[in-house]
């Protein structure tokens, strides 16, 4: 009986400890991520931009107290989120770089080149080869998931041959160091112009938009939601066919800008919100089409705020978009001076004070303050119009509709009268996404401002609502004629995307 109590006692004892050491190593893994980088920001800076001397991917379990390369363990920097997510909840890993901690350039050994081989590395674990050397410009590596995953930042670059799997396919990506850095997010908010030249051909007259709303990208391959009408194959694929669809009406139009307004990805529903953002902005990089974005209610849902989102919109060639200065992201003048101005305002979210203002927030006022000093400096440009994500109520208030009202205008019960702003400012036409199966044109009587919905034009969000096709809208702007032409291309019948339809011409 005695041994057993003693047994007891030390059992309890040694668990008291085991339990005390396995937090002291969570938190003190938890100080080693958080503080794997300099303050100072030009330490900082200087210490990015130094090629790494060695790559690992390590794998742990999901309750695993430490989980890093064990060997100078505090040398070792994480530089991807769980590359395991939400895939083997009980699986953990990640991709961890180490610098040197003297580094002299054309001496250091550093990384030359990392390839993925199942054949070459066969047996040894993650067939990451490493070849190192003097001249290594490898400066982080990270991962993106899924097959159809697309690295299309400025200085990144997918390592070569095929995938990682981890659960599921993973495609890593690494950086080079003689690419600069993307300022921080305070400095591209500071350093900001006060509106975007767009460019304009004289010879041409006009300017052509493709505007994008509510493409809905997701992380993985999903199938297609509402999927309509009933002959599209059962195995209809939601980003490959909202791709398929862009990369159509882009060969056929050729714009000279894309405008996304809002919605790009499916926030609460991806694992990684930066491989579905870059998967939304693929096919427009590919065909070299400037492009600006203004964001939804969805995209701040995932693991990126609309700022961090921002920045890495930033790195992307081709992006004329800004953050802006005041309430929201993607405050912004596309401008042509004496021919056009383009203001695109943040329409927010989903509301924090339900009491005060249900369900959708608003335009705010630094915001209305912001377009009424815009539009009165550039009031000699012949034609003006605003962008945004969420329509305002007045949208649903509009007669002479042209085009597809199937469902109530999703607004803001808290607008501080954007739509009266407009009226006074005699800007003339406003533009909405959000209300997916919504794509009308129609003239508020009150307000004088023509109202128009974009509609949805991609398969991962909702759709349906008695047999709504996808579609996009375009716009021509002419200045010396004071006009703007609008129309839209259906996503089915495939035949039928050579036709337009529900064109309209207004005279501003």
């Amino acid at each position: 009986m005695r041994i057993l109590t003693r047994t007891v006692q030390l059992i309890r004892k040694n668990l008291v400890y085991a339990v005390l050491l396995y937090f002291c190593l969570l938190i003190f893994d938890y100080w080693l991520v958080k503080t794997q980088f300099p303050t100072s920001s030009n330490s900082k800076l200087a210490y990015l931009q130094t090629p790494i001397e060695d790559v690992r991917i390590v794998e742990c379990g999901l309750f695993s107290p430490f989980c890093r390369p064990v060997l100078s363990f505090w040398r070792w920097d994480r530089s991807s989120h769980n590359l395991y997510r939400s895939w083997l909840p009980w699986k953990r890993a990640y991709v961890f770089v180490k610098r040197p901690s003297r580094y002299i350039a054309g001496v250091t050994p550093t990384v030359e080149n990392l390839m993925i081989d199942h054949q070459l590395m066969k047996g040894k674990k993650h067939n990451l080869h490493i070849q190192y050397g003097p001249n290594g410009d490898v400066c982080d590596v990270e991962g993106l998931f899924g097959t159809d995953a697309s690295e299309v930042r400025r200085g990144w670059s997918p390592v070569q041959s095929q995938f990682l799997y981890l659960g599921r396919p993973i495609l890593l990506t690494q950086r080079f160091c003689s690419y600069p850095l993307v300022p921080a997010i305070e400095d591209l908010k500071k350093n900001e112009p006060a509106f975007v030249d767009v460019p304009f051909d004289d010879r041409r007259e006009t300017l052509k938009i493709l505007q994008l709303s509510d493409l809905h990208y997701a992380t993985d391959r999903t199938k297609c939601r509402d999927s309509y009408p009933p002959e599209r194959p059962t195995d209809c694929m939601a980003d490959a066919t909202t791709h398929a669809f862009v990369t159509d009406i882009l060969k056929r139009e050729s714009p000279d800008l894309v405008l996304f307004t809002g919605d790009l990805i499916t926030g609460d529903a991806v694992d990684d919100s930066k491989t579905s953002l870059m998967k939304a902005l693929a096919s427009v990089v590919d065909y070299d089409i400037p492009f600006a974005v203004t964001y939804g209610n969805h995209d701040s849902l995932g693991d990126l705020a609309n700022d961090e989102m921002a920045q890495i919109v930033h790195q992307v060639p081709g992006n004329i978009g800004l953050m802006g200065n005041i309430s929201g992201v993607g405050n912004f003048v596309l401008r042509s001076p004496k021919r056009f101005s383009i203001y695109v305002l943040d329409s927010h979210a989903g509301t924090t004070n339900g009491r005060a203002c249900p369900v959708y927030d608003a335009i705010k006022k630094d915001q209305l303050a912001w377009l009424r000093s815009k539009k009165t400096e550039f009031q000699n440009d012949p034609i003006q119009m605003v962008f945004f994500h969420i329509p305002l109520k007045e949208f649903c208030e509009v007669e002479d509709m042209v085009g597809s009202y199937r469902e109530k205008c999703s607004s803001s019960y808290c607008d501080p009268g954007t739509a009266r702003t407009l009226s006074e400012l005699q800007i003339p036409v406003a533009v909405a996404g959000h209300d997916h199966v919504n794509d009308f044109c129609g003239i508020h009587t009150t307000y004088k401002v023509r109202f128009c919905m974009a509609g949805s034009t991609g398969f991962g969000g909702y759709g349906g609502h008695g047999g709504y096709i996808r579609r996009a809208r375009l716009w021509e702007l002419n200045p010396s004629k004071r006009t703007i032409r609008t129309w839209k291309r259906l996503e089915w019948p495939p035949e039928d995307r050579s036709k337009i339809f529900d064109e309209q011409t207004f005279d501003v």
